[in-house]
């Protein structure tokens, strides 16, 4: 069983948590594609040397 929280306090800062935590993971996402970006283009001009 779920307990009801009745406190709005505890309520917020755990939707406050939740949206803290999908930040980080969209900003460490951002961050990934970025780097995969970075790895491809440097794959590319290593490929036009030779």
């Amino acid at each position: 069983m779920l307990k009801k929280i009745s406190n709005n306090k505890e309520t917020s800062k755990k939707t406050e948590e939740k949206s803290n935590l999908a930040q980080a993971l969209r900003a460490s996402l951002r961050r990934r594609k970025k780097v995969k970006k970075q790895n491809n283009n440097a794959l590319r001009e290593n490929d036009k040397k030779f």
